[in-house]
């Protein structure tokens, strides 16, 4: 299909907005975006007068729930500002990452449900993935893909390991429109110049983009959402972009406001015989006495939330179905 009609035929407005720069761990820069926006073409065709407008949202909310300096700085107060925002109404599809905590996701729900009575959070990992949607189109079913390689289990200073990263996919219904929103957040860089953790973000960039392209047949939009963690001239974004055939909408809508943040890397002088032993001492102990005892358990039970959310929305679907053809065939019967 001719981009250049495509072009003249649907208008996508993308709310594309930054995410929170962490106080002391993250450093601002202007030459790249982290929080990114990918479509697809509209496969679909539409009359010359038809008009489709979407706004859509993306932000990582940076929403640990412990006690500061640990956690997250103002948590509350910034997730209350957050769920006064999009309780606006202003926006028709919403990914968050980082909302680490359910009575979070439940507050935020609570505000926006008149707007935004759709929503889903994908639970996986010992401390959940932190990413969940909010729409205004109706959710008709989800999916989940959890990244082969996460980061490493002794990194506690970092907890990437410990949230389960993954993609969520929900194919909305908007507008007469089947779309499919992908959510995710990728691994975090930390150094760009030692980046330690290069070959796990490069793997869940490939895994990501080859989601996409084997979920997306049945659409006539796809949009990835989240936090990507990545330049445009990192080997992962090439590797998303191209495998599902997107467009970064930044780039290709000129509404990008190019501002990213890079996790600073701490290094703590000291000799580097002591500290391998100490990790690797941890590593061993986190194997034996912390993995099967608690991180287990709670990553399946974060595993049947999940599928107990997503069996839940097939039921609801199933139930109006079921309740408008019985309606129908009485209606047909006392004619």
């Amino acid at each position: 299909m001719d981009l250049n009609r495509l072009e003249t035929k649907i208008a996508l407005a993308i709310a594309a907005i930054v995410s929170s720069a962490r106080e002391s761990a993250k450093l601002n820069c202007l030459n790249g975006v982290y929080n990114k926006i990918f479509v697809t073409d509209i496969i679909e065709e539409f009359h010359m007068t038809d008009f489709l407008q979407l706004r859509v949202l993306t932000l990582n909310c940076w929403g640990i729930p412990l006690p500061f300096p640990f956690g997250s700085a103002d948590r509350k107060v910034r997730i209350k500002e957050i769920a006064k925002e999009l309780a606006t109404g202003k926006y028709d599809i919403v990914s968050l990452q980082e909302i680490w905590s359910e009575n979070d996701f439940n507050m935020i729900h609570d505000a926006v449900r008149l707007v935004m009575p759709y929503s889903f959070y994908f639970h996986n990992g010992y401390a959940g993935s932190g990413v969940c949607v909010f729409s205004k189109g109706i959710i008709l079913e989800t999916l989940m893909h959890r990244y082969s390689l996460n980061g490493y289990v002794h990194h506690i200073h970092r907890g990437d390991w410990f949230g389960g990263k993954m993609v969520g996919l929900c194919r909305i219904q908007f507008s007469g429109i089947n779309i499919n929103v992908y959510a995710t957040h990728i691994h975090a860089e930390y150094n760009h110049d030692e980046d330690v953790y290069l070959a796990h973000r490069v793997v869940q960039a490939f895994e990501l983009g080859q989601f996409m392209r084997n979920t997306m047949q049945n659409c006539e939009m796809a949009i990835l959402m989240g936090d990507l963690n990545l330049r445009p001239t990192d080997l992962g974004y090439d590797l998303i972009r191209h495998s599902a055939s997107l467009k970064d909408a930044w780039l290709f809508f000129s509404l990008a406001l190019y501002i990213w943040t890079v996790d600073v890397e701490l290094h703590w002088p000291g000799i580097t015989l002591p500290i391998i032993i100490f990790r690797f001492l941890l590593t061993l102990s986190i194997g034996f006495f912390f993995w099967y005892g608690l991180v287990c358990l709670s990553s399946e039970e974060k595993a049947l939330k999940m599928t107990i959310s997503s069996m839940h929305i097939q039921l609801e679907r199933f139930s109006c179905y079921n309740f408008f053809t019985k309606r129908k065939k009485r209606q047909i019967s006392a004619v």
